[in-house]
C-alpha cells in the first residue's frame, strides 16, 4: 500500500459520526485487501459494507483523538496519522441584546413592561454565534401578535399595552 495523503484530520460534535473514503488516503497498485489496525486511543470505528469508507463513531463526550491507522496487505504496511476533535460547545452570546421595552426576569424570560407603537426588528445572528460555526436555530416559546420570529429575525410590534411573557431559545443545528 501507499499513502495518497499524509494525514487525516477531522472535527465533529458529540454523538455524530465522521467518515472518510479509504481511497482518498491509501492506495494499492495490486488491488490487495488491507488489514487495518488502530494504534493509540481511537474512537470506535468500522468499515462500510463495501469496505470503501471508514466510519468513526465518536460517542457521547468531547475528546481529542490522536492515533495511527496501519494499513497492511501482507507485503507491506503504511501508517496514516489521524487526528479527530470531538466538541460539544453551546452557542454563545456575542453582544448584549437590549429590548428597550422588556425586562429579563429569569434566564431566557422577557416581560413587556412599556407601550410604544413603533415596530422593531432584531437580527439575532448579531447577538448570538456558535463557536464551531454551526448555524443557529431560534425558537420563541408562545409567540404572540406582539412578538414573532421570522428565521433569525425577532419582530416586536407592540400593538397594545400588555404584559407578555416570552422565552427565546437559541440552539445550534446539531
Amino acid at each position: 500500500p501507499v499513502l495518497v495523503s499524509d494525514k487525516f484530520e477531522g472535527k465533529c460534535r458529540v454523538g455524530e459520526t465522521l467518515s472518510f473514503s479509504v481511497s482518498d488516503f491509501v492506495g494499492d497498485a495490486d488491488g490487495d485487501l488491507f488489514t487495518i489496525t488502530a494504534n493509540g486511543v481511537a474512537p470506535d470505528w468500522k468499515l462500510s459494507d463495501d469496505a470503501k469508507t471508514m466510519i468513526f463513531d465518536v460517542g457521547g463526550k468531547a475528546a481529542d483523538y490522536d492515533f495511527t491507522l496501519t494499513f497492511d496487505d501482507n507485503d507491506a504496511s503504511v501508517d496514516l496519522p489521524v487526528k479527530i476533535k470531538v466538541t460539544n460547545e453551546k452557542p454563545k452570546e456575542t453582544a448584549l441584546l437590549v429590548l428597550p421595552h422588556f425586562i429579563l426576569k429569569a434566564p431566557g424570560f422577557m416581560f413587556f413592561v412599556d407601550y410604544d407603537d413603533q415596530a422593531v426588528s432584531y437580527e439575532l445572528n448579531d447577538y448570538f454565534s456558535d463557536p464551531e460555526g454551526l448555524p443557529l436555530v431560534y425558537s420563541l416559546e408562545t409567540p404572540t401578535d406582539m412578538a414573532k420570529l421570522n428565521g433569525s429575525v425577532l419582530d416586536i410590534d407592540p400593538c397594545q399595552a400588555v404584559n407578555e411573557r416570552l422565552r427565546l431559545t437559541v440552539t445550534d443545528s446539531s
